[in-house]
């Protein structure tokens, strides 16, 4: 019985501490600066985007150039100078290759 009635005083001390609080005054900005910081964060998203966006897409046209330009350069290589067969005779000759010298 003692016990219980300790437990009930110990109880209403409790209780009767909170009659006592105070309400916590918050910050009249609190929920300006949160906004704020929130927008901030979504324009360097965005930003973070454009700039990747754009280099892909400048990447990607620096590489079809340089691909259209080698293209270019050895079709006419092809056209005017270039002959296969020339150029196997030319390195047979040079490391005396030939197709009829067999070494077993």
């Amino acid at each position: 019985m003692r016990k219980q009635q300790k437990i009930q005083e110990e109880i209403d001390l409790t209780l009767k501490s909170t009659e006592n609080l105070k309400r916590v005054s918050q910050n009249p900005f609190l929920f300006e600066k949160t906004m704020n910081r929130l927008q901030e964060q979504n324009s360097y998203e965005e930003n973070f985007k454009q700039i990747f966006s754009l280099k892909y897409v400048f990447i990607i046209l620096i590489l079809i150039i340089l691909n259209i330009i080698t293209l270019f350069k050895f079709r006419t290589e092809d056209a005017t100078s270039y002959n296969k067969e020339k150029s196997i005779e030319s390195f047979e000759e040079e490391y005396s290759i030939s197709s009829q010298n067999y070494y077993y």
